[in-house]
């Protein structure tokens, strides 16, 4: 699957997002790698000499992190990770977004662990940027969206309205390209602005997972910082369609989602990898 990686961009696409009790990795390990036989070391995950970041990683928090970095129990939020994704999907696909045509067939994303355990490693490194390969035997081009917002040092925090934000700053990207760039992907200087709605919109994305941890840094001691990362299932590809365009639902072969009616349903068979 390394050889296809030239045609599919990995920029930090972060700017943007930018406003200034720990989940159980050890079992998401076990679920996510299922037998002896799934190693993250497999040199095949990745581009030649690039290293997997789940290849011996434990999921100890890196030791450039502050002392009280924590990451949050979404467990809770999955649902709604799942919602805030799949409404503005539907929103694009019907053709309701200003300045984008609808989509033939979006699929409709459910929860993944495995991403989630994935987005978690890349929290714990305590930087908000793309790790080098986060792909999976499944997912061999996962898509990658990160964001930093702050709070006042309340843990009391409303994670939904992190979860809210973060899906906002992320999708309102679009205006600043059109259905030109849907019919065709490309990248120009300003990728940086509007790489996250690009990857919102891919409608080969047909799973996701997501993490939120919280911090402090000594030059702003009276905020916590929530760094927020989901990873994807596929993502975009240089001049290659982002969705493709067409009457909403016309070429799902399971039917339409009847909460989501301009994606298709959960039940498509829609192949995530190019």
């Amino acid at each position: 699957m390394s050889t296809k990686y030239n045609l599919y961009v990995r920029v930090s696409a972060t700017a943007k997002c930018l406003r200034v009790a720990t989940l159980p990795l050890s079992l998401l390990l076990l679920v996510s790698c299922g037998n002896a036989l799934y190693s993250w070391c497999d040199p095949t995950l990745c581009e030649r000499g690039v290293r997997h970041l789940a290849c011996r990683n434990n999921g100890d928090f890196a030791k450039r992190c502050a002392s009280d970095a924590t990451e949050l129990d979404i467990s809770a939020y999955k649902d709604q990770f799942v919602h805030e994704h799949n409404k503005r999907r539907n929103f694009l696909a019907l053709g309701l977004l200003p300045g984008y045509y609808p989509a033939a067939r979006m699929a409709t994303m459910i929860w993944d662990d495995e991403l989630q355990y994935l987005a978690s490693l890349n929290l714990r490194t305590c930087i908000l940027d793309h790790d080098s390969c986060h792909t999976t035997y499944r997912f061999q081009y996962s898509g990658q969206n990160l964001c930093g917002v702050v709070r006042d040092r309340n843990p009391n925090v409303n994670v939904s309205g992190i979860i809210e934000e973060v899906m906002g700053l992320w999708f309102n990207e679009y205006p600043l390209i059109d259905s030109s760039y849907i019919r065709k992907f490309r990248v120009t200087k300003y990728f940086e602005d509007y790489g996250h709605f690009a990857e919102i919109a891919v409608d080969r994305n047909t799973h996701v997972g997501c993490g939120i941890i919280r911090f402090t840094r000594p030059d702003v001691p009276y905020v916590y910082i929530y760094n927020m990362v989901c990873n994807y299932a596929s993502i975009y590809a240089l001049d290659t369609p982002v969705y493709t365009v067409g009457q909403p639902g016309s070429r799902c072969l399971t039917g339409k989602n009847p909460y989501y009616p301009g994606l298709c349903s959960e039940n498509e068979p829609i192949n995530p990898n190019y």
